[in-house]
C-alpha cells in the first residue's frame, strides 16, 4: 500500500512531526497513527 511505503520510507529521517492533508480517509490514514491536530489553530500553509 502507498501509505505504509511513505511511512517506511520517512522512518529513518527521524522526523519529529509528519502531517497530510485529506479530505476522506481520516479512518485510513488513522491506522498510520495520524490523529487530527490537537491545535490547528498554530498551523500555517504556503500554497503555490
Amino acid at each position: 500500500m502507498l501509505a505504509a511505503g511513505v511511512m517506511d520510507d520517512l522512518e529513518s529521517l527521524e522526523l519529529k512531526r509528519k502531517l497530510l492533508s485529506t479530505g476522506d480517509a481520516h479512518g485510513l490514514y488513522a491506522q498510520y497513527g495520524f490523529t487530527a491536530l490537537t491545535d490547528p489553530s498554530k498551523m500555517m500553509a504556503r500554497v503555490r
